[in-house]
Order: structure tokens, then C-alpha cells, then sequence
């Protein structure tokens, strides 16, 4: 019977010094001051922690804060952003495109408040910058169109005045411009505008100054009323046509005089003669 072969090899035992699983690995003395580390018990909830820590950091490397934060630590996180520690520090490229008007509202006063508005809304140098250019420009193209709009108005009011009063027309915008010159001058000229522009306007100016002779507009601005020189020039009308009733006894002739000592009375309210 062949010798049995007898196993000379020590039994296996289980390595006692294999390292735990790293969830469950305690984190070491050495950490436990740590207030970053300390507060976890295992290397797995370190872990864990760090990638909700992660989640929170924005790309500035900084962590956004809650709503509740303390006003310093909003700040703080703002300017990491890239907001200017003060409103002065926003720089802002001038706009040459831009409208006369436009350009003459935006003042210092104008532009200090921009700045300041811009910083209360925690806005970034480049955010600033970027509205800054967006609304001032947008405000520019607005008094472009308006006063496009201004100028088809008064070509489309011009038209519509020169077709109703064709061969007319030079003489009653001549008359029209005449008596507001004469009777309100620059402050009610500006008021106006450009008096093409609101046929309405015009019409009613012209239905007006139709009341007026020649004489009329010439004389205004003296010290006699519209309504006075109206009556003398219609007397002068009278007194140079001798087929006039007034110097006829004819019929009409009693309303004739009516109507002289109407307009003596209104062209000499105090007394005299033609």
C-alpha cells in the first residue's frame, strides 16, 4: 500500500489586518479638530459631503448663499462675481452712434444714477456695460423713429393741404405764419412746431386769419384790435365805392347807415373820424 501523501502546508487564516471597507473607514484622530472633517464619522459620509459641496460652488469657485444670508456675505459672493466694490468703479464705453438728444441727457447726474442702480441690482461690470449700451442705444433708435415719424407727418400734411387748397396754398401758409408771428411770436411759434405738420391746425389758423384784410396782418401788433382795423378797412371799401347804397337813395340805403355807424363805432371806440 503506497505511503499517504500528508498535507505539510499551515491552514489558511484570515487576514485580520486587511483594511475595512472605505464607507465605514473611520476618519482618523488626527482630523477630528478639523471643523471641514471633523463633523463626519466615516470617510464615505466625507465623501458624500463633498460632492453636496461641489453641487453648491458655482464657477467662481465661490458658494452661492442662501436667501437668509447675511448682507456681507451676499456682497462678498457678488463681487467674486465680478461686481465693482463701489458704483464709481463701472466703466462704460462711450456711444457715438447715438442720437443729439440722447446725447445731451446723458449728463454725469444721469450717468451717476445709472451706476448706482447697477450696483443695487448687484450687476457685474460686464452686465452693467452690456445694459448700459442696450438702453441708451434703444433710447436713441426711439427719437429716430419719432422723428421720422414727425417728418412723413408733415409731408403727408403738406400734401393733403396743397391738393385741398391748390393755388391757395402759398398765400394762406403765408398769412397763417404771419399772424402767429406777429401775435405770439417765438414762444407760441416753437409751441407749434412746424405748422405743416398738423393740417388741422393750419386749417383752423387759416380760417382765422381769413377774418383778417390785408391791412389787418399788416398792423398787427400795434395797439389797435384785430376788430378795429377790420372796420376801417371796410370803411375805406365804402367810402371808395360810390355805388355803394350809403350814397344812394336806393334800397338798402337805411341799412347802409346801420351799418357805417356800426363800423365807425367799432373802428373809433373813443371818438374820431375815418
Amino acid at each position: 500500500m503506497p505511503d499517504e501523501v500528508v498535507d505539510t502546508l499551515p491552514p489558511e487564516t484570515p487576514d485580520t489586518e486587511a483594511p475595512p471597507v472605505f464607507e465605514e473607514t473611520p476618519i482618523p484622530e488626527t482630523f477630528k479638530d478639523n471643523p471641514n472633517v471633523g463633523k463626519y464619522k466615516t470617510v464615505g459620509e466625507l465623501i458624500k459631503g463633498h460632492e453636496n459641496v461641489v453641487k453648491l460652488v458655482g464657477s467662481k469657485g465661490v458658494i452661492i448663499p442662501k436667501d437668509d444670508a447675511p448682507a456681507e456675505e451676499k456682497e462678498k459672493y457678488y463681487q467674486a462675481l465680478g461686481k465693482p466694490a463701489k458704483p464709481e468703479a463701472y466703466t462704460f464705453v462711450p456711444i457715438e452712434t447715438l442720437h443729439e438728444k440722447i446725447k445731451a441727457q446723458m449728463t454725469p447726474e444721469v450717468e451717476g444714477v445709472f451706476r448706482q442702480m447697477a450696483h443695487q441690482a448687484n450687476l457685474t461690470q460686464a452686465q452693467a456695460a452690456f445694459l448700459h449700451k442696450w438702453y441708451f442705444e434703444n433710447a436713441s433708435k426711439a427719437v429716430v423713429d419719432a422723428d421720422a415719424a414727425v417728418d412723413k407727418a408733415m409731408k403727408d400734411g403738406e400734401t393733403a393741404l396743397r391738393s385741398e387748397w391748390k393755388e391757395n396754398y402759398g398765400k394762406n401758409i403765408a398769412n397763417v405764419q404771419s399772424v402767429v408771428a406777429k401775435l405770439g411770436g417765438k414762444e407760441v411759434i416753437d409751441a407749434l412746431g412746424n405748422l405743416g405738420s398738423n393740417p388741422v391746425i393750419v386749417k383752423f389758423l387759416a380760417k382765422l386769419t381769413s377774418h383778417f384784410s390785408e391791412d389787418d396782418i399788416a398792423n398787427l401788433g400795434s395797439n389797435e384790435t384785430p376788430g378795429a382795423m377790420t372796420a376801417k378797412a371796410k370803411i375805406k371799401v365804402i367810402q371808395n365805392d360810390p355805388t355803394h347804397p350809403l350814397w344812394k337813395d336806393v334800397p338798402g340805403h337805411m341799412d347802409a347807415v346801420k351799418e357805417w355807424a356800426i363800423l365807425h363805432a367799432e373802428a373809433y371806440p373813443e371818438g374820431g373820424e375815418a
